[in-house]
């Protein structure tokens, strides 16, 4: 069964909230064209993407998100796994990783994380960008591949995305808000 998500923020916020530890780096793992660095919990932010992972069910991924100070806007592109029985988070660094974004939209289904679209706010909150990209993420290797289809929707954030089965056809979708 594919695991739908909407925007948990308030499940991030109560996540961190519960982990919060200093940003101190403990260990560094080198694996094919990836890293992955056990690190303190993720800055605050909102917008983001959050998770379970499909192929371990202790395991969350959170991607991108949002964080304003009051003064200026942070747009986020990193990408973290959280292991709950350990509560130890790990920052994944791969080539090819999706531009920095907030209220982007993701499923994750078998092997995959799915995302598409999303926004991008100038520091300054000047400037918007509305992404109409679609990109994948192997859950396996943790390599990420944006697939260029034609026909995708328009450019879109806050949207929301679902799979569904038709006898045996799954089929993606993502719906305006």
């Amino acid at each position: 069964m594919p695991l739908c998500l909407h925007s948990f923020a308030l499940t991030y916020c109560v996540l961190f909230s519960l982990f919060t530890s200093g940003c101190s780096i403990t260990s560094l793992q080198l694996y094919k064209m990836f890293t992955t660095i056990q690190v303190g919990a993720p800055s605050p932010r909102s917008n983001c993407l959050l998770t379970v992972n499909p192929l371990k069910e202790t395991e969350l991924i959170l991607y991108g998100g949002e964080f304003y100070n009051g003064n200026k806007t942070f747009v986020y592109g990193d990408l973290y796994r959280y292991d709950v029985e350990k509560q130890e988070w790990k920052l994944i660094s791969s080539p090819n990783s999706p531009p920095p974004r907030s209220a982007h939209q993701a499923v994750a289904w078998k092997n995959y994380l799915y995302i598409y679209g999303g926004e991008f706010t100038s520091p300054n909150q000047e400037r918007f960008h509305h992404y109409k990209d679609f990109w994948i993420l192997d859950l396996k290797t943790n390599q990420w591949e944006q697939l260029n289809y034609k026909g995708c929707p328009s450019p879109r954030s806050g949207h929301r995305m679902h799979v569904t089965d038709l006898s045996g056809r799954e089929t993606m979708c993502s719906t305006a808000s």
